[in-house]
């Protein structure tokens, strides 16, 4: 998730009221984060398909 989705899904679900240099300061350290545990980070399916299906199997909609 990028920085500005992970600040706008955030702040979302705080309902907490957020001014420009909040939502700065929350990117910035997603960005800081990110950067820190890149080479950590796997993928949960090595095919796209099989993630796919499992969505699939709980219930999850997606789009194909």
């Amino acid at each position: 998730m990028s920085g500005g989705l992970f600040a706008h899904a955030l702040l979302r679900e705080t309902g907490r009221p957020v001014t420009a240099e909040d939502a700065a300061q929350l990117q910035r350290g997603h960005a800081a984060a990110y950067a820190r545990l890149v080479g950590q980070v796997q993928p949960l399916y090595e095919d796209p398909a099989d993630l796919l299906r499992h969505l699939d199997e709980v219930g999850v909609r997606t789009a194909e």
